[in-house]
């Protein structure tokens, strides 16, 4: 007799035995004999899917920590491995791994392959509770800067700072308004301005800071305008102005005393008036005035009078003038 093998539903028959899982035929065949035709028979038969019985481990890690991965041994068919997870008490496994300290279960599920019946393993492992070094924060704490504005040229005031619990050294930086840096140099210049209170950390209290803002106003002044008068007819005096402290630009005007009526005009006719002094405000300065009176006198002049004489009983004369600068009405005395 012979022996051959075939894959069920081949009918590829072969004199090697197979060895993988799986169904199959094995057919006989029977030589024939003095008496006896030769003959064959065959019968199906199934070579089993092994089993095997992998193993999983996992070691645990701390709260918070990068988890470890589990390691499968045993894995006689190199099959697919996924894993599960579930919490002690729970009853579903999920793909999730946990987070929380505690008891676990891990399953390694190794999927079926040509030979090798499916698979599975589970394994409890720890995430044990996170240690931590507790530490006593500093406190914190909110103080408020104050400062009382002056005018410029003044002396400056100094800030006062109220609610440093924690008794830290206090420097102070200063800052115009629309200026980004802020500096120790205390500001002199007119405008708005901020102050900020720096704290330093102590060995209980976080440093803090504080600002607050304040003005240098304009200063005033009390400018002097002085004119010397004229007479009728000569070249007008200039106004002299004195203690422009702010170097502000000066427009003159005038008035007729008792007028209050200002005019740039220069004024020309005798009499008595009175001379303003206007200087703009400056980036340090308000503006300001100051007023002083002048008299332009009335001019003197010498006429001549002459008179042709006539003889008696015949017409008198006129006398004629030369020399009347003023224009004013004569009066004749004849004597």
């Amino acid at each position: 007799m012979t022996f051959t093998y075939s894959k069920a539903g081949n009918n590829d028959f072969k004199a090697t035995v197979p060895s993988l899982a799986g169904n199959y035929i094995v057919k006989a065949t029977i030589a024939e004999t003095a008496n006896y035709q030769g003959a064959e028979a065959t019968a199906e038969f199934t070579i089993a899917k092994a089993t095997f019985t992998p193993v999983v481990t996992l070691q645990g890690w701390a709260f918070g920590a990068e988890p470890n991965s589990p390691v499968v041994t045993g894995n006689l068919s190199n099959g697919a491995v996924t894993f599960t997870y579930k919490a002690a008490g729970a009853t579903e496994f999920t793909a999730t791994v946990p987070t929380v300290a505690g008891t676990h279960t891990v399953k390694a599920t190794i999927a079926a392959t040509d030979n090798y019946e499916a698979a599975e393993a589970t394994a409890t492992f720890s995430i044990g509770k996170a240690s931590f070094t507790p530490t006593v924060a500093k406190a914190t704490f909110t103080p408020v800067v104050t400062l009382q504005g002056w005018a410029f040229g003044g002396d400056p005031n100094t800030p006062v700072v109220t609610g440093n619990l924690s008794n830290g050294a206090v420097t102070f930086t200063y800052k115009a308004a629309g200026a980004n840096e802020f500096t120790a140099t205390v500001p002199t210049a007119a405008g708005t301005h901020t102050v900020k209170a720096t704290i330093a950390a102590t060995d209980n209290y976080e440093a803090a800071e504080a600002t607050a803002t304040f003005s240098i106003g304009k200063a005033s002044f009390t400018p002097t305008v002085t004119i010397k008068g004229w007479t009728y007819g000569d070249q007008a005096n200039a106004p002299v102005v004195t203690n422009n402290l702010g170097g502000g630009a000066v427009t003159f005007t005038y008035s007729k005393a008792g007028d209050n009526d200002f005019k740039a005009t220069v004024p020309s006719i005798a009499g008595n008036y009175i001379v303003k002094a206007t200087i703009a405000e400056t980036a340090n300065y308000q503006g300001a005035e100051a007023t002083a009176e002048f008299t332009i006198a009335k001019a003197t002049f010498t006429p001549v009078v002459t008179l042709q004489g006539w003889a008696f009983g015949g017409d008198p004369n006129t006398p004629v003038v030369t020399g009347n600068l003023s224009n004013g009405a004569r009066r004749l005395d004849l004597r």
